[in-house]
């Protein structure tokens, strides 16, 4: 039991970085297909895509918030608040309704001063099922992220057939808190337990970005280099019964806790952006290569590659952006359309994007960003 919860919440810490390839890093980047290496261009979209990007922006000052989440799963969760919200504790009156949560929610904000950024990145997602008049249930939660310093430097390169190269290092401090609380029923009495870990560290990103020409863009990174946390974990066993008043009664163990170290996988990607003459119009192409542990086998992991592939059009001198795109994310063979808009009015930027799963709408997301540079 102890060793399956452990690899339980440990598996959770590995599965919720990929989330961020999704929402919460950046409108222009979500709805480009989660598109970034080459062409990100604010302060928490350089920070989780590619450090050497901020360097190759024009700002002295970028103030950057968004925020997201995947739809379907918060409008349950907010339908069924009500429900919860007069209950002493999660199995209070055995709650007569049925309920199959699962929401991601997922959050940027980001300061630079003269190609020097700090940022605070953070996904997470919840997953509530409870069966109807039963102690059974199952309730997971996690939040990761990371605070990354960014530096870097952006130089000539005379005698190479390029304008110009960047090159930036993200030093950052990881952080992941978990949560699980399972019961299960037998001639009933149902037992379980609940378990909270806490991990954290240190890791570093190195990314290159290169102007081949003004109109071709290429960049690389590499991410979660040196990475490693420690985590500590503490779990309770759980016994519940139904008294003679038909009230569940919880009784808890004593607590266990437990050390690790989590070592998360360097993930690498290739990224090419290039502009349309005439037109305008940017085109952009990202390749994402990225490991997580085994489900049946904690000494094992599975390698993904997904692709990633954007465009985006200005209209009325760049006021107006339009943006589109696409990307295969390995981990759960699912696909992504994006779309998204945004609005440019002097140093303010606004924008909206989103994301359709075509496998699952438990998947999409949408978010929103604010910022501010000049």
């Amino acid at each position: 039991m102890k060793k399956s919860i452990i690899l339980a919440l440990c598996l959770m810490f590995a599965a919720s970085s990929a989330f961020a390839i999704g929402a919460g890093i950046g409108v222009r980047s979500v709805a480009m297909g989660g598109t970034g290496i080459a062409i990100a261009n604010d302060v928490t979209s350089s920070a989780y895509f590619n450090p050497a990007c901020l360097m190759g922006g024009v700002d002295n000052v970028d103030c950057q918030l968004a925020a997201g989440g995947a739809t379907e799963g918060i409008s349950e969760i907010t339908s069924i608040i009500g429900d919860l919200s007069n209950s002493d504790n999660l199995i209070s009156n055995l709650y007569p309704k049925e309920f199959n949560v699962n929401a991601g929610l997922a959050a940027g904000l980001g300061v630079s001063v003269k190609k020097v950024g700090l940022s605070v990145l953070a996904t997470g997602f919840t997953d509530f099922a409870k069966r109807a008049n039963s102690l059974d249930m199952n309730i997971s939660g996690h939040v990761s992220g990371a605070v990354p310093l960014t530096l870097g430097s952006t130089f000539s390169t005379p005698g190479l057939p390029i304008a110009s190269m960047s090159v930036g290092v993200n030093l950052k401090s990881l952080y992941d808190v978990s949560m699980l609380t399972t019961l299960a029923s037998a001639g009933g009495t149902a037992t379980g337990s609940n378990s909270f870990a806490i991990g954290t560290g240190f890791g570093f990103d190195i990314g290159a970005m290169a102007k081949v020409t003004p109109l071709i863009t290429v960049g690389g990174v590499i991410r979660n280099l040196s990475a490693s946390e420690n985590v500590v974990i503490k779990s309770k066993t759980l016994t519940a019964t139904v008294d003679a008043s038909g009230n569940p009664v919880v009784a808890e163990g004593p607590e266990t806790k437990t050390t690790v170290s989590r070592t998360p996988a360097p993930e690498t990607g290739i990224g090419v952006g290039v502009v349309v003459p005439i037109t305008g119009t940017l085109i952009a192409c990202d390749l994402e290569n990225y490991s997580f542990p085994d489900n049946e086998n904690e000494n094992k992991s599975e390698s993904f590659t997904d692709t990633h592939i954007g465009v985006e059009q200005g209209f009325f001198f760049n006021a107006v952006m339009l943006r589109g795109g696409y990307f295969t994310y390995g981990a759960n063979d699912d696909t992504f359309y994006t779309y998204g808009i945004g609005f440019n009015a002097g140093p303010a930027d606004l924008g909206f994007a989103a994301a359709n799963s075509v496998k699952d709408s438990h998947n999409s997301i949408a978010e929103a960003q604010l910022g501010v540079a000049f």
